[in-house]
């Protein structure tokens, strides 16, 4: 099987290259059992592109290493010529809606918060992802998820029968680079003390920062916990409320936990990761994710962290060892779980031991893929 990958759109924020990393690494983990070649589509680089774009663009050399990465136009069209001209037998996964190809597609859909979360999107904003999710599903053969949550909006919203969906096993692994850096190093640049817990989000409204903030200060005024402090990562913007992250900030000062708090910021991946494996606990509040637990739930598991995570459905997914769950905005109940989770004598798994678990866990997801992509030789989704 010849798998042409698109990578537009998906190397213009992190959660995109995480994704298409973990389904190359997935898929390469099988290589030894089935014949496949991958080959991918690189958009041409835009004027203006922004430093964090390209720094993304220049993070897929690490994954597509071995393998053909060809220039291609930022079109549907584009993509499936370049599909014809390789002879791929599929295109997966794509958000572009591909027309006018003989080739089987497989569109991607990441969430549907603009029908869940209304309130977070204006009315043109709502009817342009409509319109574009409807787009992909009417020129795809399936459309591929990161959960059954989604999968199942794809359904209900879009009418895409259930066998038309394919979906990406619940999959944290940790990658051997991700050791690289010393933990104390990365300490000592980022200044985040020795004892802390994490939260790994960009300052999004729907991130649920707040809920995390109250429950922290509640914590941390109880003498066990006098030296925890709470480490924060993530872009400080958000388009859709330009003053959320200074509410953030005024709710810190106003709990009396500045002294408490570290806001990093977006900070190289590897410091990210090596901090995450010297924190006590990650704390994922969020109110609405695509995938189970978001990006960060998938790392701390992978390492071994503990990881406490709302109780929402997608969240519900990413059952594991170290998961625990809360209420989704309840403060309290959220304190009352980090607690519990602070009072275990903390644990850091042998790295060969946790490189052996993602191991078999990305060849389970390669070969739920690949099965998945073997019975889409079918008529494509109406």
């Amino acid at each position: 099987m010849k798998i042409l990958i698109p990578l537009h759109n998906f190397i213009t924020w992190n959660g995109g290259v995480d994704l298409i990393r973990l389904t190359v690494t997935a898929l390469r983990s099988i290589a030894d059992e089935q014949p496949l070649q991958l080959v991918f589509a690189m958009p041409e680089a835009w004027p203006g592109e922004t430093r964090e774009a390209t720094q993304l663009r220049a993070m897929t050399h690490e994954f597509t290493r071995g393998w053909p990465v060809l220039d291609c136009g930022d079109d549907g069209r584009s993509i499936g010529r370049l599909a014809v001209e390789v002879g791929a037998t599929i295109v997966f996964p794509s958000m572009q809606p591909i027309r006018g190809s003989h080739v089987r597609k497989v569109g991607y859909i990441y969430d549907f918060q603009h029908r869940d979360l209304p309130r977070n999107f204006s009315a043109a904003e709502r009817a342009q992802r409509d319109e574009q999710f409807t787009a992909i599903a009417a020129n795809s053969d399936a459309i591929f998820t990161t959960s059954r949550f989604v999968a199942a909006a794809v359904q209900r919203h879009l009418g895409v029968p259930a066998q038309r969906v394919l979906v990406m096993p619940f999959t944290p692994y940790a990658q051997p680079s991700w050791f690289a850096t010393e933990s104390a190093d990365a300490q000592a640049r980022h200044a985040t003390g020795e004892r802390y817990a994490m939260i790994c989000n960009h300052f999004w409204i729907h991130k649920d920062h707040a809920t995390a903030l109250r429950a922290f200060a509640q914590i941390v005024q109880r003498p066990e916990h006098s030296d925890l402090h709470l480490v924060m990562t993530g872009a400080t913007s958000d388009f859709r409320d330009p003053a959320h992250f200074e509410g953030i900030v005024a709710l810190i000062r106003s709990l009396g936990i500045e002294s408490r708090c570290r806001i990093l910021g977006l900070i190289p991946k590897g410091d990210q990761i090596a901090l995450l494996r010297a924190a006590r606990v990650l704390i994922q509040p969020t109110r609405y994710e695509g995938g189970p637990g978001g990006g960060s739930s998938y790392e701390a598991i992978g390492l071994g962290l503990p990881a406490v995570l709302s109780d929402i459905p997608v969240n519900q997914e990413a059952r594991a060892d170290g998961v625990d769950y809360f209420r989704a905005g309840d403060v309290g109940d959220l304190a009352d779980t980090l607690l519990r989770v602070l009072a275990l004598p903390r644990h850091e798994p042998a790295i060969d031991a946790l490189l052996e678990q993602s191991q078999a866990r990305l060849r389970h997801a390669g070969r739920s893929l690949l099965a998945g992509l073997q019975g889409l030789m079918l008529p494509r989704v109406a």
